[in-house]
Parts: C-alpha cells; sequence; structure tokens
C-alpha cells in the first residue's frame, strides 16, 4: 500500500474513533499530541479519567493480524513518556489515567471499531 494511501486510511481512522469516542461520552481534548520523538492520536477525558488513545487503522488480511495488536512494547513506551510530558505541562491533578487502543479495521465495505480499554500499563 503506498504511503498516502496508507496516510489518508489513517486520518479515515482516526476521524471514526473521534466518533465513536464523542458517541460514547468522551470529550475530546487532543488530537495528535507530539512532543520529542512521541505522538499520541488523541485525548480524551470521561468523567474523571484522563484517557491516552492509540488509533490502528487497516485493511483486515490474516497474516497481518488484527490493527489493535499492532501497538508494541516500544510504541507503549514512547505513548507513556509523551502522556507524561502532557500531564507535567498541563499540571493536570486529580484525574486517573490510562492507555486505550482503539483498531479500526475495514473488511468487505465495512469498518469495524474495537475499543480496548487500559489496553497497556506502565
Amino acid at each position: 500500500m503506498a504511503a498516502t494511501r496508507r496516510q489518508n486510511l489513517g486520518k479515515q481512522g482516526e476521524l471514526l474513533a473521534i466518533s465513536y469516542l464523542k458517541w460514547n461520552g468522551y470529550a475530546i481534548r487532543e488530537q495528535n499530541y507530539r512532543w520529542k520523538q512521541g505522538e499520541i492520536d488523541i485525548i480524551a477525558q470521561k468523567e474523571t479519567n484522563l484517557i491516552f488513545i492509540e488509533v490502528k487503522t487497516g485493511v483486515f488480511k490474516h497474516h497481518l493480524g488484527m490493527p489493535e495488536t499492532w501497538v508494541n512494547p516500544h510504541k507503549q513506551r514512547q505513548i507513556a513518556q509523551t502522556a507524561l510530558k502532557y500531564i507535567q505541562r498541563q499540571q493536570i491533578q486529580n484525574l486517573d489515567y490510562r492507555f486505550d487502543v482503539i483498531g479500526i479495521t475495514y473488511l468487505s465495505g465495512n469498518w469495524y471499531v474495537k475499543h480496548i480499554e487500559n489496553a497497556f500499563w506502565v
């Protein structure tokens, strides 16, 4: 898949994830938050929870597995470091936080969303 097509698929997946989150009562605080070498796709809040969300989007292929399984330990550490910097810069207190992964899969003309809460811990 060409880079531009993959980027467009990723952007479309993030938009679907945002719609899904809003529909489920999450407030979006940030999109594509960057710090040094890290990025967090979506930072959301629901009640007293601050949620750092990685979105993975793909066309289903058996040999690749589902997109929500693509967040490796290196990426998890990168997200955690960026989340810590966000919490420090925003001087956030009195909120719990967690790391979620949303997998967006395109299969046979349909989009599927899988939201994994507390997908990893650091």
